[in-house]
């Protein structure tokens, strides 16, 4: 800050007596304006007096003032806006030069923000914005759930040295209490944080600390080391923390090595020509730039290094490359410690050394192979002093520049995917249910089932660059089961697990096509199921330029194929009218209506599939249609049909079985016979002359029928 852009109270001595001016406030009441309040040349022209009022509008705003020597008021120059209900925008204020250009910039806490995964925001505007209106142009970071990141915030000052502001960010709630530092850069604040200080990685009893951030103070040389101290809270401990700042060494660190064209089918490497498995070295290199006047001889130090290979993420437990010189228990990790007694080891030049890395797993080359490289010193660590003992001398544990000492690198692979290294590939994904028939709705099919297998052809085309990491994945119902699959070549594998089957093609799927079939049974779909499902995709890692889903699907009506046969049998197959006629009256036992008639239904399945709801319909003439309300009976129904055989039932109403109640006789060597009347008859001859009189009935002519 310029010494004739500053100014002290006493510069104007009636603004500490300045009267409350009701009516005068810029916001509602119980705003909590005043929550926080910081000050800077945030406009670039003057100081401006920024404060806090988390309440405000719901979302909480900030209202920037000026004032000019002679008023009591504040002028109100400007004011930003929280973008969410009860986020209390503006609970907590730092202000800090985070890009290095002399002039002041805003970090403005929401610790109860909440977007799903994160909880706490911390909004970061910078003064070239803030001058030009350009509010909206700002960086949010964010914490993690119920951490309430933002509580506090403070200006850390330039805790490496490099020119540039740093921020501390407390979260208080995020386990015993976390402090985050963000470092300065020429582009503005950092999003990813240089330091993350855990409560619970502080020796004890310090671990045990609780709300550790709760509140923060920095920007001050305690120790008179050149580099700003921290002060941190811990409101539910009734404890201050101090964290001194340690020397830095400056290192510049770099990886060289051909990491941009391996070859993932090479056998061997220069290195290891008798190797079965592909090859490349690295060299990982670091030398120091600067160091402090402060600090004694590095001689009584080594530096150890450390790279890991993609597994450092914490998010990704596989990885593809090992290393010869690897840890016993992790062969993707290789660390080696370098003496710095020699003075030449990267005092005045590159020092490097060479690791030799095999590829074990060529499954996923679309992908590059992540590495991090770590340089630490090896060195005692300092004992906490019991109270009243003298702190320990800072400057005997310098730590290495963290911007520098720790690097992200990548191996690339061959992919003969152009010179942007980005395969276009242009994929066409075709498949067909054999003997199903579509309907006019989309994707809806018809299928006649029988005993053979669903059977589903699949065929792929690439029309470009090749496509890596493709399969084709095929969803499908649970009542019809994969059986296997018929391919014309050898890069297609199928995996089926619970309800899907994963068809892996060759990596990569170079320009052509591959074709295949895939068998499903059906012996699961229920009798009361009418449909079932099958749904292909496909899926790659490489960029599908086709403009098309690739996504086919078949909704599948099931209509069910069994032959059914039925078959009748009369007992006696002829009856014949006559004897003495005899009144109903006048009849007791069922052997008095006449002969005995038993009709037999044989119904008979001949496959292939079960057949539902099978239902045989008879329509039973039981009386003569003679205009009356009650006709002459024909065939008088003496008990209850009944299935045999399956389970089943017969439909009748009970009042048409033995409506006279006629006794039941065993004997019946004396039938009677009677005639039937009221019906229309027809005489015929046969061929010996004798005559007999005959009856057509049916139920829409001459007879009633149930």
């Amino acid at each position: 800050m310029n010494e004739q852009n500053s100014y002290s109270i006493k510069d104007d001595k009636t603004w500490y007596m300045g009267p409350v001016i009701e009516g005068k406030s810029p916001v509602d009441k119980y705003s909590y304006l005043g929550m926080s309040v910081v000050s800077g040349d945030f406009f670039g022209d003057k100081i401006i007096i920024a404060t806090g009022a988390p309440r405000s509008n719901g979302t909480g705003e900030i209202i920037f003032y000026s004032k000019d020597s002679g008023r009591i008021e504040f002028d109100i120059r400007g004011r930003l806006h929280g973008e969410q209900i009860g986020s209390s925008f503006g609970y907590s204020m730092a202000s800090l030069d985070c890009d290095g250009d002399k002039h002041s910039d805003l970090a403005i806490g929401a610790p109860f923000y909440y977007d799903g995964n994160v909880g706490g925001a911390v909004y970061v505007y910078l003064e070239k914005d803030l001058r030009t209106g350009s509010f909206d142009k700002r960086i949010r970071l964010t914490g993690k759930l119920e951490s309430r990141f933002g509580f506090s915030l403070a200006n850390a000052g330039d805790l490496n040295r490099d020119n540039y502001e740093d921020l501390a960010i407390g979260a208080p709630y995020d386990g015993n209490g976390i402090v985050y530092i963000y470092s300065g850069s020429q582009n503005g604040l950092k999003m990813e944080p240089s330091q993350v200080i855990n409560a619970l990685d502080l020796p004890s009893p310090l671990d045990q600390i609780r709300t550790f951030g709760y509140s923060l103070s920095g920007n001050l040389d305690l120790d008179r080391n050149s580099y700003p101290d921290l002060l941190i809270g811990a409101y539910e401990s009734d404890a201050i923390i101090l964290l001194r700042s340690r020397p830095i060494i400056r290192i510049k660190t770099l990886v060289h090595g051909n990491m941009t064209q391996i070859d993932p089918n090479a056998i061997g490497c220069s290195e290891d020509p008798s190797s079965k498995m592909a090859c490349f070295t690295v060299r990982p290199c670091f030398q120091f730039t600067d160091l402090s006047n402060n600090m004694n001889s590095l001689s009584k130090f080594a530096l150890r290094y450390r790279i890991e290979a993609e597994t450092f993420t914490g998010t990704q437990k596989y990885y593809r490359v090992i290393f010869r010189n690897a840890l016993e228990n992790a062969p993707n990790i290789v660390e080696k410690t370098i003496s710095l007694g020699l003075s030449h080891y990267g005092y005045t030049r590159e020092y490097c050394t060479k690791e030799l890395i095999y590829l074990k797993e060529k499954q996923d080359i679309q992908n590059k192979i992540a590495f991090k490289l770590s340089y630490s010193l090896k060195q005692t660590k300092p004992e906490l002093p019991r109270e009243g003992e003298p702190l320990p001398d800072i400057n005997e544990y310098p730590i290495l520049d963290q911007q520098e000492a720790q690097r992200i690198f990548y191996a690339k692979f061959n992919k003969d995917c152009g010179h942007d290294d980005i395969c276009d590939s242009n994929l066409l994904l075709k498949a067909e249910l054999l003997r199903s028939m579509k309907r006019k709705d989309q994707n809806n099919y018809t299928m006649i089932l029988d005993d053979d297998n669903i059977v589903l052809n699949v065929s792929l085309m690439n029309r470009a660059e090749p496509a890596y990491d493709t399969a084709i994945i095929i969803d499908h119902s649970p009542n019809i089961s994969y059986v296997g699959r018929k391919i014309t070549d050898d890069q297609v594998d199928c995996v089926p697990t619970k309800n899907q089957v994963r068809c892996e093609l060759a990596n990569p799927f170079k320009k052509g096509r591959t074709d295949f079939q895939l068998r499903f049974n059906s012996y699961q779909i229920d009798d009361r199921e009418h449909e079932f499902f099958i749904g292909v995709k496909v899926v790659t890692s490489s960029n599908d330029i086709s403009g098309l889903d690739n996504k086919v699907e078949f909704y599948t009506e099931i209509q069910r194929r069994a032959e059914l046969e039925l078959t009748g049998v009369s007992v006696a197959k002829e009856v014949h009218f006559g004897g003495e006629i005899r009144g109903e009256a006048a009849m007791r036992f069922e052997d008095e209506i006449g002969e005995k008639v038993i009709h037999r239904y044989i119904v008979t399945n001949k496959g292939p599939l079960r057949a539902r709801d099978v239902a045989v319909v008879i329509d039973w003439p039981y009386q003569i249609n003679n205009d009356r309300e009650y006709g002459k009976w024909i065939l008088y129904i003496l008990s209850k049909p009944s299935v045999t055989g399956q389970l089943g039932y017969c439909d009748l109403e009970s009042k048409y079985v033995n409506p006279k109640d006629f006794e039941n006789v065993k004997d019946d060597t004396d039938k009677l016979r009677r005639r039937r009347r009221d019906v229309i008859t027809q005489q015929i001859r046969d061929k010996d002359g004798h005559t007999t009189n005959i009856a057509h009935l049916s139920c829409g002519f001459g007879a009633r029928c149930l």
